[in-house]
């Protein structure tokens, strides 16, 4: 990519909820089902905004993320200082350049959902394919909330 981009406060927020996430499912690595979970919990921003008006309760994707590692969140956040997983870095490195490609000057929340869905083989981004959502109508609907902004 060339370019350090950073985060925005809602993407940083995002990650920092994803290591609390792993955290409570006592894992020791912060992983794509995470980085999903840390979304989820911005209540009103424009990731949850997004998947509402796609139709795609956050809700539903919780409970498609438990299901998939077959694991409970009922342990405590702990520490926060959790190490990134490699598939994990990949869905940084393609939120980057999501960024990149729709003209932003920081890696936001949309962009990370969206480098999920680049990724697409962890954990995170299959829930995702399997709540039937896929890039393009995510971008068009993150890109209409922020134009009304």
């Amino acid at each position: 990519m060339g370019m350090q981009l950073e985060f925005r406060p809602d993407a940083g927020y995002a990650l920092l909820m994803a290591s609390a996430e792993a955290g409570m499912m006592r894992h020791e690595y912060v992983g794509t089902e995470h980085v999903l979970l840390g979304l989820l919990r911005q209540e009103g921003g424009a990731v949850v905004s997004a998947l509402d008006r796609l139709g795609v309760h956050p809700g539903l994707l919780r409970d498609m993320t438990a299901t998939a590692l077959g694991v409970d969140r009922d342990g405590p956040e702990g520490d926060l200082q959790k190490p990134f997983t490699r598939r994990c870095m990949t869905v940084i490195t393609e939120s980057g350049r999501e960024a990149v490609e729709q003209g932003h000057s920081q890696i936001t929340a949309g962009d990370l959902l969206l480098g999920l869905l680049r990724e697409g083989m962890g954990v995170g981004g299959q829930v995702l394919a399997m709540a039937g959502l896929q890039a393009e109508p995510v971008r068009t609907a993150l890109r209409d909330l922020e134009s009304a902004t």
